[in-house]
């Protein structure tokens, strides 16, 4: 389940013009014809905006410029 503010990806050629481009969720509502696991998701790709399901979008993690280093 995605949540407003979090950066995502598309996962398909879905909208192949943001493809490769990490967004921002701006909304999220649910999906009432393809079931309560499914969510419409308003997303932001650089000023792009575009509605697409949550099953066509991967959720993105950033890493901070530090890394644990076992003794």
């Amino acid at each position: 389940m995605f949540k407003i503010g979090d950066r995502v990806r598309v996962r398909w050629l879905v909208e192949s013009d943001c493809l490769g481009l990490t967004g921002t969720v701006l909304d999220v509502q649910p999906s009432v014809l393809m079931g309560r696991d499914v969510q419409w998701c308003r997303v932001d790709f650089s000023g792009r905006q575009r509605r697409m399901l949550s099953i066509d979008l991967v959720r993105v993690y950033e890493h901070s410029g530090t890394l644990a280093t076992a003794a």
